[in-house]
């Protein structure tokens, strides 16, 4: 990220991963997984924007979609979520589930 290469973010939903979107932009800001054993230290972990921002922007550029899908704009698809609490302020240990 720091040279300028693109990168984006996902689940890699293999029968060993989660679907969950969540579980994925906790690791990616945490660096903890799921049942919280930490794996990598602040030094390689992003913030919650970022995170956000690999897994809509970034993946959609690598699927050559980002006309189409990635961002909140006119004319781009979307999907909807009502989320109940704040994404960026909940507490870090709320959004793994």
């Amino acid at each position: 990220m720091e040279t300028g290469i693109p990168v984006g973010a996902g689940t890699d939903a293999t029968r060993v991963a989660s679907y969950n979107p969540w579980a994925a932009l906790y690791w990616l800001a945490s660096g903890k997984t799921v049942g919280g054993t930490v794996l990598y230290p602040q030094a390689n972990r992003i913030d919650r924007m970022e995170a956000l921002r690999l897994y809509t922007v970034g993946s959609a550029w690598f699927s050559n979609e980002e006309k189409e899908k990635g961002s909140i704009e006119e004319g781009k698809l979307a999907d909807i979520v009502v989320l109940s609490d704040d994404y960026f302020s909940v507490e870090e240990e709320h959004k793994a589930h």
